[in-house]
């Protein structure tokens, strides 16, 4: 009993040595659990914030971003997912900026192409009209705006019928119905436009597509009187070398003899019979010498000289005209007030003036008794469009509005003794310094001529 009394106090020791022991282990298990806990937690959490922050930047654009594997698991494999993800987006985004890239060029390339197509069509001589398979007005160009006399911004987008109005019946609906039988048209159709009849030579055409289907159709036409008239200026030309060729080897010898006739014989005839062979002889030389001015017309338009163009000041030319018409015809005021500094453009001095000095003759030729004979001259530098601008006005009698276009082709006058080749040969001159050559009224009485000349390059005076 005494020993087991003594062992009593070492129990207690015991025992709170095993209680220390106790708590000392299981906190060292709770330690080993937490600490266990949050290691398994970062392996998962951590690759799960990498892929938020990584999914961030992708969805900001970043594509290269990558993530490194450290496991084989799921986690590891949602990585190595994410990567080949993000390889695949940025493998689209490169491909995606290649064509827009190639996109781009081929818009401006196609752009570049419609507006250079826009500027030929603009300015070709013919008119160009074209309708898709509904037939609406798809395009127009201003030659077809001024043949048909029609405004392109009130009928582009319009249907046909309504776009052309009165021209749907005469114009469109001819060339429609060839069309649907053979896909092409080509003829001469008679219009009204503007209240007067006019002729024009109409191509037209199916159109379409790559694939042999059908998209719209195009029609090009131009005015038949101007073609025409070209092709009458063309032989009459012929027709004048001809006869200028025929009848200029004779027309001298006949006018030698005469006059030797006249020498040799006027003393052999007295009273009557004298002035009777002296007025034949007369009237055939005054005669041969006409027809030698009009064989010497007929050369001359047959076969003008070939421009030869330098550097000259219009007004200089206009003024050495005057001059000479001054002489000539005091009673007529030859007001030159109108004409402004002009700068060097290329002309031919000879024709230039040759043809001033007709246009001058018929309009002293224009004018009327019983009121003051007047011609005006005005000329200008048009800077913006490059051009001189000349014009010739008289209060004549003045050129009615059927005939203003065809007096400026050949053998055709509105004056009995007129041979119809002046104005037709000043036309040739100007068209051949690539200008034009146009007649209008002159309000109150009589015509204007105006001519306008390119500029070239300009030099100042």
């Amino acid at each position: 009993m005494a020993d087991f009394s003594a062992l009593r106090p070492g129990a207690q020791l015991i025992r709170m040595s095993y209680m220390v022991l106790m708590v000392l282990m299981t906190l060292l298990i709770i330690f080993a659990a937490t600490w266990m806990g949050f290691y398994v937690a970062r392996g998962i959490t951590g690759p799960i914030q990498s892929l938020a922050e990584a999914t961030r930047e992708v969805a900001l654009g970043n594509y290269a971003v990558t993530l490194e594997a450290r496991t084989d698991d799921e986690t590891g494999q949602l990585v190595k997912s994410f990567n080949l993800m993000t390889r695949d987006l940025e493998k689209h985004r490169l491909l995606t900026e290649r064509t827009q890239k190639d996109l781009k060029r081929s818009n401006i390339e196609l752009d570049q192409r419609r507006q250079y197509m826009e500027i030929v069509l603009k300015n070709i001589t013919g008119g160009v009209l074209s309708i898709d398979k509904s037939g609406t007005i798809t395009s127009i160009n201003r030659a077809a705006e001024r043949l048909l006399e029609i405004d392109s911004k009130t009928i582009d987008g319009l249907k046909v019928e309504d776009g052309l109005g009165d021209l749907y019946q005469n114009f469109w609906l001819p060339v429609w119905e060839e069309l649907r039988e053979h896909a092409t048209f080509h003829g001469q159709l008679d219009i009204y436009v503007g209240g007067a009849e006019t002729t024009l030579v109409v191509d037209a055409v199916t159109i379409a597509d790559e694939n042999n289907v059908e998209v719209g159709y195009v029609l090009v036409f131009d005015d038949a009187k101007e073609k025409a008239r070209i092709q009458r200026v063309a032989a009459w030309r012929e027709v004048a070398r001809r006869i200028a060729h025929e009848i200029k080897n004779p027309i001298t010898p006949i006018k030698l003899n005469a006059q030797r006739l006249l020498r040799r014989f006027h003393k052999k005839f007295t009273g009557e019979d004298h002035d009777i062979f002296v007025s034949c002889i007369e009237i055939i030389v005054k005669q041969v010498d006409s027809l030698r001015d009009l064989v010497n017309e007929f050369s001359k338009f047959s076969k003008l000289p070939d421009v030869e163009l330098s550097m000259g000041d219009l007004n200089v030319v206009i003024e050495e005209m005057i001059d000479l018409f001054s002489l000539g015809h005091p009673e007529i005021q030859l007001n030159k007030v109108g004409l402004q500094p002009l700068p060097k453009i290329p002309i031919d001095r000879d024709q230039m003036g040759r043809a001033l000095l007709n246009i001058v003759a018929n309009s002293v030729s224009a004018l009327e008794e019983g009121r003051p004979g007047q011609i005006s001259f005005k000329s200008e530098y048009i800077k913006s469009l490059k051009i001189v601008r000349l014009e010739i006005s008289d209060n004549g009698c003045g050129i009615p509005n059927g005939l203003k276009g065809r007096v400026l082709e050949p053998y055709f006058s509105t004056k009995d003794e007129g041979t119809g080749l002046g104005l037709a040969i000043v036309n040739q001159i100007i068209t051949d310094h690539g200008g034009y050559l146009r007649l209008v009224d002159n309000h109150p009485y009589g015509t204007t001529a105006v001519i306008e000349l390119p500029s070239g390059t300009v030099q100042s005076t």
